[in-house]
Protein backbone atom coordinates (compact mmCIF):
# COMPACT_ATOMS: atom_id res chain seq x y z
CA UNK A 1 0.00 0.00 0.00
CA UNK A 2 3.02 2.68 0.96
CA UNK A 3 4.59 1.27 -2.64
CA UNK A 4 1.38 2.24 -3.98
CA UNK A 5 1.12 5.25 -2.33
CA UNK A 6 4.93 6.34 -2.81
CA UNK A 7 4.62 5.62 -6.36
CA UNK A 8 1.63 7.75 -6.77
CA UNK A 9 3.88 10.29 -5.47
CA UNK A 10 6.76 10.61 -7.75
CA UNK A 11 4.03 10.04 -10.91
CA UNK A 12 2.39 13.30 -9.95
CA UNK A 13 5.95 14.90 -9.26
CA UNK A 14 6.76 14.13 -12.43
CA UNK A 15 3.79 15.44 -14.10
CA UNK A 16 4.71 18.57 -11.95
CA UNK A 17 7.89 18.63 -13.51
CA UNK A 18 7.11 18.07 -17.08
CA UNK A 19 4.63 20.87 -16.71
CA UNK A 20 7.04 23.07 -15.95
CA UNK A 21 9.76 21.98 -18.27
CA UNK A 22 7.19 22.44 -21.03
CA UNK A 23 6.27 25.72 -19.60
CA UNK A 24 9.48 27.19 -20.47
CA UNK A 25 8.83 26.42 -23.98
CA UNK A 26 5.34 27.67 -23.86
CA UNK A 27 2.69 30.21 -22.41
CA UNK A 28 1.75 28.71 -18.99
CA UNK A 29 -1.27 28.82 -17.64
CA UNK A 30 -0.67 29.94 -14.19
CA UNK A 31 -4.05 29.53 -12.94
CA UNK A 32 -4.79 26.02 -13.48
CA UNK A 33 -0.84 25.68 -12.08
CA UNK A 34 -2.12 27.18 -9.26
CA UNK A 35 -5.08 25.05 -8.62
CA UNK A 36 -2.93 22.13 -9.32
CA UNK A 37 -0.28 23.41 -6.43
CA UNK A 38 -3.07 23.36 -4.18
CA UNK A 39 -4.80 20.16 -4.81
CA UNK A 40 -0.96 18.74 -4.01
CA UNK A 41 -1.09 20.71 -0.92
CA UNK A 42 -4.53 19.07 0.29
CA UNK A 43 -3.11 16.06 -0.21
CA UNK A 44 -2.19 14.46 2.86
CA UNK A 45 1.23 13.06 1.25
CA UNK A 46 4.10 14.72 2.97
CA UNK A 47 6.76 14.56 -0.32
CA UNK A 48 4.13 15.95 -2.57
CA UNK A 49 3.44 18.90 -0.20
CA UNK A 50 6.89 19.40 0.05
CA UNK A 51 7.20 19.54 -3.43
CA UNK A 52 4.40 21.98 -4.09
CA UNK A 53 5.44 24.27 -1.44
CA UNK A 54 9.36 24.74 -3.16
CA UNK A 55 7.34 25.28 -6.30
CA UNK A 56 5.10 27.68 -4.87
CA UNK A 57 8.66 29.49 -3.63
CA UNK A 58 9.87 29.57 -6.69
CA UNK A 59 6.87 31.14 -8.82
CA UNK A 60 5.20 32.53 -6.11
CA UNK A 61 4.84 35.61 -7.98
CA UNK A 62 2.75 34.47 -10.61
CA UNK A 63 0.71 32.23 -8.66
CA UNK A 64 -2.85 32.65 -6.59
CA UNK A 65 -2.50 29.96 -3.86
CA UNK A 66 -4.44 31.30 -1.00
CA UNK A 67 -6.82 28.43 -1.03
CA UNK A 68 -3.76 26.41 0.01
CA UNK A 69 -2.59 28.86 3.08
CA UNK A 70 -4.36 27.34 5.87
CA UNK A 71 -3.43 24.04 4.66
CA UNK A 72 0.37 25.04 4.80
CA UNK A 73 0.20 26.82 8.14
CA UNK A 74 -1.44 23.75 9.59
CA UNK A 75 2.09 21.99 7.78
CA UNK A 76 4.23 24.67 10.42
CA UNK A 77 2.04 23.54 13.15
CA UNK A 78 1.96 20.04 13.05
CA UNK A 79 5.14 18.60 11.65
CA UNK A 80 8.06 17.42 13.74
CA UNK A 81 10.56 17.67 11.24
CA UNK A 82 12.10 21.76 11.66
CA UNK A 83 13.13 21.90 8.01
CA UNK A 84 9.38 21.21 6.85
CA UNK A 85 8.12 24.07 9.22
CA UNK A 86 10.88 26.11 7.56
CA UNK A 87 9.50 25.24 4.13
CA UNK A 88 6.21 25.91 5.33
CA UNK A 89 7.59 29.77 6.79
CA UNK A 90 9.24 30.45 3.68
CA UNK A 91 6.19 29.54 1.89
CA UNK A 92 3.48 31.36 4.01
CA UNK A 93 6.01 34.23 3.63
CA UNK A 94 6.28 34.51 -0.18
CA UNK A 95 2.11 33.96 -0.65
CA UNK A 96 2.16 37.08 1.68
CA UNK A 97 -0.92 35.09 3.58
CA UNK A 98 -1.75 37.81 6.16
CA UNK A 99 -3.55 35.28 8.54
CA UNK A 100 -0.77 33.34 8.72
CA UNK A 101 2.04 35.94 9.20
CA UNK A 102 -0.59 37.23 11.97
CA UNK A 103 -0.06 33.41 13.30
CA UNK A 104 3.67 33.13 13.22
CA UNK A 105 3.82 37.20 14.85
CA UNK A 106 1.58 35.40 17.71
CA UNK A 107 3.54 31.93 17.98
CA UNK A 108 6.66 33.75 18.08
CA UNK A 109 6.73 33.36 21.74
CA UNK A 110 6.22 30.25 22.31
CA UNK A 111 8.11 28.81 19.61
CA UNK A 112 10.74 26.48 20.85
CA UNK A 113 13.28 25.82 18.04
CA UNK A 114 15.88 28.64 18.28
CA UNK A 115 16.58 28.64 14.25
CA UNK A 116 12.57 28.66 13.48
CA UNK A 117 12.34 31.45 15.78
CA UNK A 118 15.43 33.47 14.52
CA UNK A 119 14.33 32.94 10.85
CA UNK A 120 10.36 33.37 11.84
CA UNK A 121 11.94 37.25 12.95
CA UNK A 122 13.59 37.33 10.06
CA UNK A 123 10.79 36.77 7.91
CA UNK A 124 8.14 39.26 10.13
CA UNK A 125 10.54 42.07 10.08
CA UNK A 126 11.00 41.80 6.10
CA UNK A 127 6.76 41.66 5.72
CA UNK A 128 6.48 44.57 7.87
CA UNK A 129 9.09 46.25 5.96
CA UNK A 130 7.25 45.45 2.68
CA UNK A 131 3.81 47.00 4.15
CA UNK A 132 5.41 49.76 5.30
CA UNK A 133 6.73 50.15 1.73
CA UNK A 134 3.13 49.34 -0.12
CA UNK A 135 1.81 51.84 1.91
CA UNK A 136 4.27 54.81 1.34
CA UNK A 137 2.88 57.94 -0.72
CA UNK A 138 4.73 57.26 -4.27
CA UNK A 139 6.05 60.84 -3.16
CA UNK A 140 8.38 58.86 -0.18
CA UNK A 141 9.14 55.56 -2.62
CA UNK A 142 12.58 55.23 -3.16
CA UNK A 143 13.35 55.94 -6.68
CA UNK A 144 14.50 52.48 -8.40
CA UNK A 145 17.48 53.52 -11.07
CA UNK A 146 16.39 52.97 -14.55
CA UNK A 147 13.28 53.13 -14.27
Amino acid sequence: MKKNRLFMSFCFIGVLFLFLSQAQAQQTDWEVFGKNLVKAIQTGNEGLQQSAMQLIIRHADNLDVDAAGLDILHIFRKSKNPKVRQLAMITLFKMQHKYAMFYLKRNLEFEKNDCIRKQCCCILKEYQAMLEREQAPASEKPAIAGR
